[in-house]
């Protein structure tokens, strides 16, 4: 067995836990989330047989860790046009359909008073079900689009015989074979949209298996911010309840200081750690959402990592709340069509932003400039970039109305 943190040193690669850091990747372990740009949802990856190389007590992936259903597992339901497997299923919805129709002409042949023009109406029930007899090459193989698109199929993935993930890097090696890292991709042959991508690592889920969520009981103002972790949340906000019940049965006053200090910083920290996950989760749902190429996805990747990082060294990133936003557009707006300078406006204002709790203390106008990212609508800016958007943005509607 070989351990990461330690030096590794297989097959001629030297590479350590704490060199991987200064990488804009990863190294990929097992429990890592996963998307595909044709899936539903995200998977998890799974390595049943450990290559014998770990971190934090978790298998290290490879490259070769790609087979469809044990290593990658199905992404919900599968949204690709030339997935065969939605190709057949359409085929079985139309088959409902063309019975129907059959039916429906046989009738009509019945009902010869009524004119011809009603014998075509059989072919027109067909093609509100979206079925065209005269059938060209196009994504929907003849099937009208609004019955193709309506039919679903689950995600069944598969690779072709050999494939691996590409992207892998040989820094470090296992068994020879180069370790799978967050940069890497994997084409499914049902997939016309693009690949699957990693959306993380799987090295906060393995902490988590190895410590279980920390002691937050613990936790105290001015100690290292613990992992944003979703079971230490939890942990931290169960601890919280326990002090509020101590709390209300106190009597002493020094008791009763301490614990509603104690208290006030685990709210704010417990604000901060909600705030930082709802960061991440919202970049997460978007890669899942959007058909995005890789360098938008490398720049998902490279802004959770910045939050990441902010959350544990005490540079604030926040979020705007939408109520703050349209405040400061409206303001924007109106200095615009006073004639005043918007950019000294937003400047001022922005600064005033009431961010949320960080790291047991709240950003506000004296300490503002600490802020180095600003998070809205799922993107993560610098202030001087917050700004410049809201500028633009009001420039545009200024323009508008003027125009």
């Amino acid at each position: 067995m070989v351990r990461m943190g330690e030096i590794i040193e297989q097959n001629g690669t030297v590479e350590s836990s704490e060199e991987s850091l200064t990488q804009t990747y990863s190294y990929v372990l097992h429990g890592a989330q996963a998307y595909c740009e044709c899936g539903s949802r995200m998977a998890r990856l799974t390595l049943p047989n450990c290559h014998g190389t770990y971190m934090h007590d978790m298998p290290v992936m490879t490259v070769e860790d790609s087979e469809a259903k044990t290593n990658v597992k199905a992404f919900g339901f599968c949204s690709s046009l030339t997935n065969p497997d939605r190709l057949d299923a359409v085929k079985e919805v139309m088959k409902i359909v063309e019975k129907d129709k059959n039916l429906l002409d046989g009738m009509m042949d019945g009902i010869s008073a009524i004119g011809n023009g009603i014998m075509n109406i059989g072919k027109k029930v067909a093609s509100v079900f979206g079925y065209e007899e005269d059938t060209t090459e196009d994504p929907y193989h003849g099937y009208g689009k609004d019955v193709y698109e309506s039919v679903t199929v689950l995600c069944n993935p598969e690779f072709a015989v050999g494939d691996i993930w590409s992207g892998g890097t040989d820094r470090l090696q296992i068994n020879g074979v180069n370790a799978l890292n967050t940069r890497c991709t994997l084409v499914c042959l049902k997939c016309d949209k693009g690949a699957i991508h990693l959306v993380d690592d799987g090295q906060e889920n393995a902490v988590t298996e190895q410590h279980g969520s920390a002691d937050m009981a613990n936790w105290k103002q001015g100690d290292p911010i613990p992992d944003a972790t979703q079971g230490n949340l939890e942990k931290l906000n169960e601890n919280i309840a326990e002090l509020e019940a101590k709390l209300e049965t106190a009597s002493d006053e020094q008791e009763i200081q301490s614990l509603e200090e104690e208290i006030e910083s685990k709210k704010q920290l417990s604000e901060q750690m909600g705030s930082t996950l709802s960061m991440l989760n919202d970049i997460k749902t978007g890669l899942v959402c959007g058909a995005y190429d890789e360098t938008t996805c490398q720049s998902a990747y490279d802004d959770m990592n910045t939050i990441r990082e902010a959350f544990k060294n005490g540079t604030p990133c926040v979020s705007v709340s939408e109520e703050k936003q349209n405040e400061l557009l409206n303001g924007a707006y109106q200095t615009q069509m006073d004639g005043n300078d918007v950019s000294a406006y937003l400047s001022e204002n922005t600064d005033s932003i009431p961010y949320e709790s960080f790291n047991g203390t709240t950003v506000n106008a004296e300490n503002a400039d600490q802020v180095a990212y600003i998070f809205h609508n799922g993107k993560l800016m610098s202030r001087e970039e917050y700004n410049q958007s809201i500028s633009d943005y009001v420039g545009y509607l200024v323009n508008g109305n003027n125009g």
